[in-house]
């Protein structure tokens, strides 16, 4: 993988190490590797496959549409949801990077998440690892940005539909209540805080940074009526 397949913060490269890729500035380093959809789901304290369950229970006949945002470039998380749930449902991973390799066989689109290159309303279920912090340490326009991903998710998703976003500072928490409730009005959608379930630091998936000043993981779940 060369330094121009993805979007890099300036001062930055990509490497190996240990067989792993990582992305890294002489000072701080972290793993960008291509998830597994258990490793995901876990962290989100397995709210993923509970609602694909609950969809596919509700309505058997239906086609459940879901939306890995900012998944890597192998696909890997979305392949394994797709042979885990079967036919009735279609998985697609949407990321800047801009490598196609696509692990097992997996629907993967090169896009970005300000702008995402899907119709209004078609999505079931939205989720995104480390995508919002990922702006908020290296965008100077961090709110405004996350403010657009969160809108694009909103105009994505089917009525009914969830999105689950980690988060853990920019709109999560107590202090954060009033500034998540008015952007949920703005959007039209319900935005909620919970915390992750893995609340172990120093992680060699998340940069140092994030483990300073960072008490617990938290995420987002946007539920459009």
């Amino acid at each position: 993988m060369e330094n121009n397949e993805v979007l890099l913060p300036p001062g930055y490269r990509l490497y190996k190490l240990e067989g792993n890729s990582m992305i890294g500035n002489g000072k701080e380093d972290f793993n960008v590797k291509n998830r597994s959809f258990l490793e995901v789901d876990t962290y989100f304290s397995d709210e993923i496959s509970r609602k694909i369950s609950e969809l596919l229970t509700k309505d058997p006949d239906s086609q459940i549409h879901v939306l890995d945002l900012a998944g890597g470039t192998e696909s890997r998380a979305i392949g394994e949801i797709e042979k885990e749930f079967g036919d009735r449902v279609k998985a697609i991973n949407i990321d800047i990077a801009l490598n196609t390799e696509k692990g097992n066989e997996a629907n993967r689109i090169q896009g970005d998440a300000t702008h995402i290159p899907l119709v209004d309303s078609s999505i079931d279920i939205v989720y995104s690892r480390q995508l919002l912090p990922f702006i908020l340490r290296f965008n100077r326009e961090h709110s405004l940005q996350v403010k657009k991903v969160l809108s694009e998710v909103a105009r994505v998703l089917k009525p009914g539909g969830i999105a689950i976003l980690d988060d853990e500072e920019e709109l999560s928490g107590i202090k954060s209540e009033t500034k998540r409730r008015e952007l949920a009005t703005e959007l039209g959608v319900r935005l909620e805080s919970h915390d992750s379930f893995n609340n172990k630091r120093g992680d060699r998936n998340f940069p140092k940074f994030w483990n300073r000043g960072v008490k617990r993981e938290e995420f987002l779940i946007m539920t459009k009526s």
